[in-house]
């Protein structure tokens, strides 16, 4: 139960199923590897749905999130609710969801999310992400690749890694 007392949102409304018979769905363009029903036959498995970030105010993390990643955040949620969610980008993909938690964030996360540039540098997209509030953290950059450590503005920290197009250069 959320703080509120309210029971939790569902946010199944908010996600689209894959097409039918679209056995490849959230898999990379081109992708000819087995599908996910081979992949999984005979298993017992799960997947992930949500990334959840514990934190003092859900809404305004969720739009630094959404900012930073491009992807929808839920049109429902608002400022004061317990939980908001940044969308899955494509079916099969998990979301964020930002859950309000009365302790303060005490040390270095356990668990963090890497970062990488789709259309851009790596050091464009850290100025970009600090004009939307990130702090630097540390800065691991080396020879074509490394990263850059910052942390959002509840102090959560993230990496920015360098794009692909830098990877692909520096190999």
């Amino acid at each position: 139960m959320p703080l509120s007392g309210t029971p939790l949102r569902s946010y199944s409304q908010s996600r689209s199923s894959p097409p039918e018979g679209d056995s490849h769905a959230g898999l990379p363009d081109g992708f000819d590897g087995p599908s996910i029903p081979d992949l999984l036959e005979d298993q017992m498995v799960s997947s992930i749905r949500w990334i959840s970030v514990d934190c003092a105010d859900p809404f305004p993390l969720s739009r630094f999130y959404g900012d930073v990643t491009g992807w929808p955040t839920d049109a429902d949620d608002r400022p004061g609710h317990d939980e908001c969610a940044v969308l899955p980008p494509a079916p099969g993909h998990p979301g964020l969801l930002f859950t309000r938690v009365p302790e303060p964030k005490g040390a270095k996360n356990r668990l963090h999310l890497d970062l990488q540039p789709l259309d851009r540098t790596r050091d464009e997209e850290v100025e970009r992400v600090i004009a939307l509030g990130a702090t630097l953290l540390a800065d691991r950059r080396g020879r074509g690749q490394g990263w850059i450590v910052l942390a959002d503005p509840e102090g959560n920290e993230f990496c920015m890694n360098t794009s692909p197009a830098e990877r692909e250069q520096s190999a």
